[in-house]
């Protein structure tokens, strides 16, 4: 090349490089300028030229390139750091795009683009917390912009503040009552939240701005169907496909709504359209997998995940799922080093961080604030709001309290109302010590008073009340972790029934480590922290024990597989029931299931999965140090314990 001029490019060569820009000869002005720079690596005007190329040609890693020598030469200028964020989220690269937002934010604390965009990239890489906080700070600098308070309301949903979630929606509504968007994200929050009477009055509010939005038509089938109305979801699935014909959102909520209502072959019938048309679909493959077990199309479901999984290219959350439903695939299939290998890479792609230690000490305040010898409370609450007789089932999750609670709910007399979040969110307004007499939950119920206890219990009743068109004398509250709050219970309702699911301690752990949860549930994607909180569990329940006046009723999940009828007797005589047959039917229940065990539930009662351990017992040696389970001797350790730990 000839000297380059005072700018560093000869000004010939400059100007022959813009005019095959402008005359969108963007390749061959990509290449003359790209052995331009080769010659002058360190030509300023050149690589901004090159990186506005590189731009509308949409080669963003290209981009990316360029923006990072860009950066070397001015590492001062917040502008070249954004334009290499901007670059590397454009290219898809989250965490590198996530780590230059910050330099950027280093140099310009109140950029508003890179704090809003830092808190997408930690969005999409899983870390809803620390979008959160990154929304928040976003919102102070603009507060009143419309997308940041969707985008913070959708990562507050996902961190389970359903309750912050909504007052920010609904605040931002009342600036733009109609918007569409916000309206589609309350009607979410409030679907997540339990509440589908006003999740599916605010779908109804964003499609008279969108009537033709499918996505929003999509998820007023799916609220029908979770508020237990299937006859009307699949009236307006019906209705809308016709209108939509073949519309892929609208066909899987159909499929989903088969599923739920235990239709497998019309479910697939639907399916397999979608998937011969879209086999590369990572949503459609993985409802295959779902249903393939239906169709005798297991084989081919593996190759459509391994395929889908070796392409890569996918969204965190939608990697681990690929991974999670392959691995079930495969043990199904009897391939359990495969199938183990794949459920460990999805537990480490999901960064969980489990605090055994804080859980630990969690459980040590619990045993303090309820000691053996306090007095006991219950006679403190007053007459008040009777209510239904309350059933709460308890135990760690994958321990048969989706099973149980099916079973109940065919009784004339009980109604299973699902996993209710009353007692948690009461736990957590507790916590603050304002809400607790002065001291914070649960050292509050030393010296809580009769008229406080008189209206939580009012609260929970309304609550149960808003989310179940109660018709049965007894109702069933089977949220698992409520086992943390037998105490609390007891006080608020004395005559209660407590029903605790039981599994052998390893086939519990490893079905949680298998399952993909849908909350927040991080000790269940490491087998140590899964071992320090089952054991912390036991610990809990040995107290409750001791403590609870309401004697605690156990059901064996080993037992109630294998001698049905006989457990089942035992537990209607504890809940005071007289016997019914159609209760052995429970798979043939019009209910819809709407946990993990969705599809365990509307089939026969089966006994293949006690001892599944057994299959992988090479690989969970963190899981049996953490329960202090170790074999001594080769076959000794044959047996199923019960969740207090005893062998029944």
């Amino acid at each position: 090349m000839q000297n380059s001029d005072q700018n560093g490019t000869t000004g010939p060569m400059r100007d022959r490089i813009l005019a095959l820009f402008r005359a969108g000869s963007l390749n061959e002005a990509e290449q003359l300028a790209r052995e331009c720079r080769d010659a002058c690596p360190d030509d300023f005007d050149l690589l901004e030229l090159l990186a506005v190329i590189y731009q509308q040609l949409g080669e963003f890693e290209a981009l990316a390139g360029i923006c990072s020598q860009l950066v070397k030469l001015h590492p001062a200028s917040a502008q070249y750091h954004f334009n290499l964020a901007l670059a590397l989220d454009m290219a898809g690269k989250a965490q590198e795009a996530a780590t230059s937002y910050r330099d950027v934010l280093v140099i310009e604390p109140d950029n508003f683009s890179a704090r809003y965009n830092l808190a997408r990239q930690l969005y999409a890489l899983d870390q809803p917390r620390a979008a959160v906080g990154q929304f928040r700070e976003a919102l102070r600098l603009q507060p009143d912009w419309p997308e940041a308070q969707n985008n913070l309301a959708i990562s507050l949903r996902a961190v389970g503040e359903c309750q912050a979630a909504i007052e920010l929606l609904e605040q931002a509504l009342a600036a733009q009552p109609g918007s569409a968007r916000l309206l589609h994200t309350l009607g979410d929050t409030f679907d997540q939240d339990g509440q589908y009477g006003k999740a599916l009055a605010a779908y109804q509010r964003a499609l008279a701005s969108a009537p033709e939005d499918v996505s929003l038509l999509a998820a007023v089938g799916r609220v029908l169907l979770r508020a237990g109305r299937p006859v009307e979801a699949a009236e307006h699935y019906r209705r809308v496909l016709e209108q939509h014909g073949g519309d892929r959102e609208l066909t899987l909520g159909m499929v989903n709504l088969y599923e739920a209502m235990g239709d497998y072959k019309q479910a697939c019938a639907m399916l397999l359209p979608l998937l011969k048309d879209s086999a590369e679909d990572a949503g459609i493959a993985l409802k295959f997998a779902d249903l393939c077990k239906y169709t005798g199309h297991c084989a081919e479901a593996i190759q459509t995940l391994e395929k889908l999984i070796e392409s890569g290219g996918h969204q965190p959350e939608t990697a681990r799922s690929l991974r999670f439903a392959l691995g079930r695939l495969l043990d199904d299939a009897a391939s359990y080093d495969r199938a183990f290998m794949h459920f460990k890479e999805a537990n480490m792609r999901k960064h969980a961080r489990y605090d055994s230690g804080r859980f630990d000490a969690i459980v040590d305040t619990i045993i303090d604030a309820y000691p053996v010898e306090h007095e006991n409370a219950c006679a403190q609450i007053g007459a008040g709001d009777a209510g239904p007789g309350m059933i709460f089932i308890v135990g760690m999750p994958r321990s048969g309290t989706s099973l149980v609670e099916q079973i109940l709910d065919c009784h004339s007399s009980c109604q299973g109302a699902g996993e209710l979040d009353i007692l948690p969110r009461l736990v957590a307004a507790l916590a603050n010590p304002a809400a607790g007499e002065g001291l914070p939950y649960p050292m509050c119920m030393k010296t809580i008073t009769r008229e406080r206890l008189t209206e939580y219990r009012a609260h929970y009743l309304s609550r149960v009340r808003q989310l179940v068109d109660i018709r049965a004398s007894l109702v069933s509250d089977k949220m698992p972790e409520n086992f943390l709050h037998l105490g609390l219970i007891e006080l608020l309702f004395p005559d209660a029934k407590i029903l605790h699911c039981v599994r052998d301690q390893l086939d519990t752990c490893l079905s949680c480590y298998f399952q993909e949860f849908s909350g927040t549930h991080e000790y269940a994607y490491d087998l140590a922290s899964l071992g320090a909180r089952y054991t912390q569990y036991q610990k809990l329940m040995a107290q409750w024990r001791r403590r609870l006046r309401i004697p605690i009723h156990d059901v064996s999940y080993e037992a109630l597989v294998t001698n049905t009828r006989v457990t089942c007797l035992a537990m209607f005589d504890y809940l005071g029931l007289s016997w019914e047959e159609q209760c052995l039917q429970f798979h043939k229940s019009a209910r819809l299931a709407t946990t993990a065990s969705q599809q365990q539930v509307k089939q026969p009662i089966y006994d293949r999965s006690i001892g599944r351990w057994k299959h992988y017992d090479r690989h969970i040696g963190d899981l049996r140090r953490a329960l202090g389970r170790e074999m001594s001797q080769e076959g000794q350790d044959d047996r199923h314990l019960r969740g207090d730990g005893t062998v029944p």
